[in-house]
């Protein structure tokens, strides 16, 4: 008979992909203005000083969502995956496609 929980058996079959999602991202603070790293690469010099590394925090406050939400998610902690949290950080980072965040195995 095995011990592994129902939970535990979920767990081992969801993958987050917002860790790898959060650092292909760079961000003006000032605007709020996100960046993918391969348009950033294309920025001179000057421009390139405006932006900075997307942050949890960051994508938190883009997404207004606490930024223990984005941890979480990213370390798959949280019991239950809250729709609206998923789709408030896909829109963040104008993702269409849920898959991108989060996928089953």
């Amino acid at each position: 008979m095995s011990t592994t929980s129902t939970y535990d058996k979920a767990t081992h079959r969801i993958q987050s992909n917002l860790e790898t999602l959060i650092r292909q991202y760079f961000i003006d603070e000032s605007t709020n203005t996100l960046l993918p790293i391969r348009s950033y690469a294309e920025l001179s010099s000057d421009a390139k000083r405006l932006y900075k590394p997307l942050t949890k925090g960051a994508l938190a406050r883009l997404a207004g969502v606490r930024p223990n939400v984005i941890t979480e998610i990213c370390h798959l902690q949280r019991g239950t995956l809250n729709i609206y949290h998923l789709s408030s950080i896909a829109e963040a980072l104008k993702i269409k496609n849920i898959n991108e965040i989060i996928e089953l195995k």
